[in-house]
C-alpha cells in the first residue's frame, strides 16, 4: 500500500488521462480521454487564430491584401463614372475619416473570415438624406440580430449594437430597423454562405477550426519540452518499502528538478532504488513536424489558399510562386471580390441615384497583369488573327473602328 501512496502523493495533479492500477503484479495502464476544443467564438477565433497562429494569420493576410488592392469604379448605365468629386466615387476612395480608412476594405475582409459577417454603418448626415458621408466598419462580435416575437416568419426586424460594457452591463446599445419586405438599413450586412442560418454568416476559417486548434497544440508541446530541456514526462518506481518522510523527501527532490526549481536543468541522481520511466512519446513517436506541416496544409486548403504562397515545406502543387499565386487570385478570390462587388451595387449604390453599380477593376489584378502580358508576347507576331481578336484575348475592349482588320506586321520603308 505504501508504494500506492507513493504513486498518489507524486501524481496527485489531474490529468488528461485516466489511470487504472491493478493488484499482483503491479501494472499501471493509460488511455485517452475524448479531446478538449476551446470554445468555439470569435474570440477564439481571432485570438488562438489570427493572433496566435502563423498560418492562419498568413492566409487572412493574403485574402484582406488582395481585396484591399482593388480598384473600384462606378458605372452610370454602361458609361463609366470619371469624375473623380462624384461622392460615390470619393466614399470608395476613403470611406470614413479615421486614420486607418486606408484599410477598410482589409479589416472587411478579415471579419468575414474570423466571423462570417461584416457589419458596416452607412452614416448619414441626416434622416431625410439616403446618401452616406463615411462608413464605419462595426465589430462582428458586438452586433446581433433582433428578430420578431411572432407574426413574421422569423425575420430579423433589427441590428442592434452594443459598443461596450459596464459592470456586465451592455452600454450604449443602437437599433438599427430592418424593413420586413425590402431589407432596407443603416447596416451594410456582407456575409458568407451558412447553411444552418440564413441571416448569419459562418466564418471562413470554422471549416479549420479543429487542425488550427492540433496546430496550437502541437507548438505548445514544442514550448513545454524546450522548457524542460527535452525530458519526457514519466514516473518514479520502486520496490523497496519507503516512508512517509522518505517520500517527503522524494517529492521535493524531483519538483527541484522541474522547471523553475532550483537545481533546474542540474544532472539528477536516483538513489533509494527508485527507477524513472518514461510515460510520453518521443517528438518521433508522435511525428510531430510531420503532423504540424499536416494541419497547416488543411488550413490552407480550406482558407483556399495554395501552400506555397504560405510557406509550407515540400509543397510544389504549382510549378512556381506565380502559377500559386494566379490560381489563388482566379480560383478563390475573384469569386470573394464578385459577390462584395454585387452587395456594394444593391446596398449601397442605389442610395446615390439610379442605374449605378459598382465593380472592381479586373485588369489591375497584378497576377492578371502577368498572365496578359506573357499572353500578348506569344501571341504579337500572329498574322491571321484581328486586332479585335487579339485584344480581346488579353482581356482588353475592341476597337470600333479597324479592329476587325487582320493585324498585320508593318514593313520598315525599302532604301
Amino acid at each position: 500500500m505504501k508504494f500506492k501512496n507513493l504513486l498518489s502523493n507524486l501524481f496527485s495533479t489531474k490529468s488528461a488521462s485516466s489511470a487504472r492500477v491493478l493488484e499482483s503484479p503491479w501494472s499501471l495502464f493509460t488511455h485517452y480521454g475524448d479531446p478538449r476544443w476551446s470554445k468555439y467564438s470569435f474570440d477564439t477565433l481571432a485570438n488562438r487564430g489570427y493572433s496566435q497562429n502563423a498560418i492562419v494569420y498568413r492566409c487572412c493576410d493574403l485574402r484582406a491584401s488582395f481585396i484591399d488592392s482593388l480598384n473600384w469604379h462606378v458605372y452610370k448605365g454602361d458609361k463609366l463614372v470619371e469624375d473623380m468629386y462624384h461622392p460615390l466615387v470619393k466614399l470608395l476612395k476613403r470611406p470614413n475619416t479615421r486614420p486607418d480608412s486606408n484599410s477598410f476594405f482589409y479589416s472587411l475582409m478579415v471579419s468575414v473570415d474570423l466571423a462570417g459577417n461584416a457589419y458596416v454603418h452607412m452614416v448619414t448626415p441626416s434622416e431625410r438624406e439616403q446618401a452616406p458621408r463615411e462608413l464605419l466598419l462595426l465589430r462582428p462580435d458586438h452586433v446581433d440580430l433582433d428578430y420578431y416575437t411572432s407574426g413574421q416568419g422569423g425575420v430579423p426586424r433589427a441590428y442592434r449594437y452594443t459598443p461596450g460594457y459596464y459592470d456586465g452591463q451592455p452600454r450604449g446599445q443602437r437599433l438599427f430597423p430592418i424593413d420586413p419586405v425590402t431589407g432596407y438599413s443603416d447596416i451594410l450586412h456582407w456575409m458568407n454562405h451558412n447553411p444552418r442560418d440564413a441571416f448569419c454568416g459562418q466564418a471562413t476559417l470554422s471549416a479549420a477550426y479543429r487542425n488550427m486548434e492540433t496546430f496550437n497544440e502541437g507548438v505548445d508541446h514544442v514550448k513545454k519540452l524546450l522548457e524542460n530541456k527535452g525530458v519526457m514526462p514519466g514516473i518514479y518506481t520502486t520496490d523497496q518499502n519507503i516512508s512517509d518522510e522518505e517520500q517527503q523527501q522524494i517529492r521535493m527532490m524531483v519538483e527541484s528538478f522541474q522547471p523553475g526549481g532550483e537545481r533546474y536543468g542540474q544532472s539528477q541522481i536516483l538513489h533509494a532504488g527508485l527507477e524513472y520511466k518514461s510515460t510520453s512519446a518521443s517528438p518521433q513517436e508522435m511525428e510531430l513536424i510531420q503532423n504540424e506541416i499536416e494541419q497547416a496544409r488543411f488550413i490552407a486548403q480550406a482558407m483556399g489558399v495554395p501552400e506555397q504562397l504560405v510557406g509550407i515545406p515540400d509543397s510544389q502543387t504549382y510549378a512556381n510562386y506565380q502559377e500559386a499565386r494566379l490560381a489563388f487570385y482566379e480560383s478563390t478570390m475573384v469569386p470573394v471580390a464578385v459577390n462584395l462587388e454585387q452587395k456594394l451595387t444593391d446596398s449601397l449604390a442605389p442610395r446615390f441615384g439610379d442605374d449605378l453599380w459598382i465593380c472592381f477593376d479586373r485588369n489591375s489584378i497584378p497576377a492578371v497583369e502577368e498572365r496578359r502580358s506573357r499572353t500578348l508576347e506569344s501571341i504579337k507576331d500572329i498574322t491571321f488573327m484581328t486586332i479585335n481578336e487579339k485584344r480581346k484575348l488579353v482581356g482588353l475592349p475592341e476597337f470600333p473602328e479597324g479592329g476587325d482588320e487582320l493585324d498585320q506586321p508593318k514593313k520598315a520603308p525599302a532604301f
